[in-house]
């Protein structure tokens, strides 16, 4: 067996944690830089949450990919683990925001770090499976391939949708980008 993959997917998530933390402890919700919309968050809805933790996951798992080389088994349980951030993320917020009287950053962090969890065990357990078909490995890349389109769209071309409103403020859009 080789635990290398394993090794792998624990120092992708852990930086996922680590740096998605240090993202909402250095945004301020103000950035208009058309760049930094792609990583830092302009309110608190879903969709932002989100975009933290997706932005950090894609690139680090890119780096990953490159470095560890295809493998069907870590292409599926990277498509995977995209949408089960997307699944587990706001599920979990919804939990801690309502069972908690915490600061909105310390949630949006246990949220993160919840998930990144969740997502984690479900790679390792992925990963850990016998070598999967090659066509999985298409419909994988097919897959992220989607989610990189719907991401950039959801990012940059945001609708009047309840994944894009605040919850304090019951806005999608801060006055700034007015």
């Amino acid at each position: 067996m080789n635990y290398s993959l394993y090794v792998w997917e624990i120092i992708v998530h852990t930086l996922v944690t680590i740096i998605s933390s240090l993202v909402y402890l250095y945004s301020k919700y103000q950035e208009k830089n058309k760049f930094k919309r792609l990583f830092i968050p302009k309110n608190d809805s879903v969709w932002e949450r989100l975009k933290v933790v997706l932005s950090i996951f894609m690139i680090i798992k890119l780096i990953e990919i490159i470095c560890v080389g295809f493998n069907s088994n870590m292409l599926f349980a990277t498509f995977i683990s995209l949408v089960m951030i997307c699944i587990s993320n706001p599920i979990i917020f919804i939990l801690v925001y309502s069972n908690t009287k915490h600061d909105i950053l310390v949630q949006n962090i246990i949220t993160n770090i919840g998930s990144i969890i969740v997502s984690l065990l479900l790679s390792i357990f992925i990963i850990s499976v016998t070598s999967l078909p090659v066509f999985i490995s298409y419909i994988s890349i097919l897959g992220i391939i989607i989610f990189l389109i719907f991401y950039i769209v959801a990012t940059y071309f945001q609708t009047d949708d309840i994944i894009f409103l605040d919850p304090n403020s019951k806005k999608n859009k801060l006055k700034k980008d007015s």
